[in-house]
């Protein structure tokens, strides 16, 4: 959500799209997007849950992450590409300012 209240979506460029290409046989660590701005979250911390007046089980989650494919019918078909992947981890580094 932007400050707005509003979704927000940001994808990769076409260039950038095209390096990340892995491989099923090995690790790959890589940079998905970078300068990506999260302005708002509505997310909580074991602190916030401490608090006996704050009731967790209220609470509505808007802020995700939504991870997709670009895989064609025509390359999932002939073997050039698969739809499934796995994710390890997701790290978000904050950048120097």
């Amino acid at each position: 959500m932007n400050t707005n209240g509003r979704s927000a979506t940001k994808r990769p460029s076409t260039a950038e799209a095209r390096e990340l290409v892995t491989s099923g046989t090995g690790v790959t660590r890589m940079l998905a997007l970078k300068d990506v701005e999260i302005p708002v979250s509505n997310t909580t911390d074991r602190l916030w849950l401490m608090e006996p007046t704050n009731d967790a089980t209220t609470l509505q989650t808007t802020t995700t992450l939504t991870i997709t494919t670009n895989v064609t019918a025509r390359e999932f078909s002939s073997g050039t590409y698969s739809r499934s992947f796995r994710l390890d981890r997701i790290i978000f580094e904050p950048k120097a300012q």
